[in-house]
């Protein structure tokens, strides 16, 4: 995108691409805008610093998808999982993926640091000169700026509360989420930070909206490769709300089960090339599986 006017967008944008997490939406594409307009004096340190919180599978990758393809374009996310950087001797292998990363687009990108808690305290280092000096250094003392980027870490610390607080007031939950982070970050890496941003357990109204928005795109595409196909709504919903969500998981990976359920429903028919003209997926209690009528 680039063109500030376009930033007025940013957060229908994201409301478009994320359900039913409206206040952390809006918290970062404020901070966002404020950002790319550069309404902070922030010298070598990066574009902007985000702690992303909250319970597996709720948005927070998602959210940084899209708008780093709203503001960069495709292809500008990179995305480090710290489960994989647990020993002191990983910091080398770190510092020269983030060069990589940046060397592919100078002119801007994102970092993505995926459950920052699990990583190495020598990983931390790392992080402190990246968002303090904006700028990593190899074990040859070359050094590699971030300036131009985002900085993005995610954390599901407190995961085991975060189902319990469903309805709590966003105000507590973020009081909450700011507890545990100062509890397993240095102080010195969270006073760094941009802002951190607190993403709620997905109630069963926002799985059901987010079913619905990718039911739909299934059934297009069915319909564009295969034929219509209608579809027993009721009884098909709650068999996959039943399969595809779990408070620990979140929505994760119900486009994964959701295609697997209508695929196993569908294929005889697709291998068979005969879809019935008036074809209606259904839920079959006694299977306890979709079928095709």
């Amino acid at each position: 995108m680039g063109d500030k006017r376009d930033l007025k967008g940013l957060k229908g944008y994201l409301q478009s691409r994320i359900i039913g997490q409206d206040d952390a939406l809006e918290r970062i594409a404020h901070a966002l805008a404020s950002a790319e307009c550069e309404l902070n004096e922030r010298g070598q340190r990066p574009r902007g610093a985000f702690l992303l919180m909250g319970p597996s599978g709720v948005g927070k990758t998602e959210t940084t998808k899209a708008f780093t393809e709203y503001l960069f374009g495709p292809d500008r996310l990179a995305m480090f999982y710290m489960n994989e950087m647990q020993s002191a001797g990983d910091v080398d292998d770190l510092v020269n993926r983030i060069k990589r990363a940046t060397s592919k687009h100078p002119e801007g990108s994102t970092l993505l640091f995926d459950e920052i808690e699990k990583a190495h305290k020598a990983i931390v280092d790392v992080f402190l000169s990246l968002l303090d000096e904006g700028q990593v250094t190899d074990s040859d003392g070359e050094r590699t700026s971030i300036r131009n980027c985002y900085v993005v870490l995610t954390s599901n610390i407190g995961a085991s509360r975060w189902g319990q607080m469903e309805l709590t007031l966003y105000s507590r939950m973020e009081s909450f989420a700011f507890e545990q982070a100062r509890k397993f970050l240095r102080p010195e890496l969270f006073n760094r930070l941009t802002e951190t941003i607190v993403y709620r357990p997905l109630s069963q109204e926002t799985q059901i909206a987010i079913l619905d928005h990718v039911l739909s795109r299934k059934l297009a595409h069915i319909a564009a490769k295969l034929g219509a196909l209608e579809i027993d709504r009721k009884a098909v919903h709650a068999h996959l709300l039943r399969k595809c969500f779990t408070q620990s998981g979140g929505a994760r990976r119900l486009k994964q089960e959701l295609d697997r359920q209508i695929n196993a429903a569908v294929l005889p028919l697709a291998l068979d090339r005969q879809w019935p003209t008036h074809a209606k997926l259904c839920y079959n209690p006694g299977k306890d599986t979709l079928e095709v009528q």
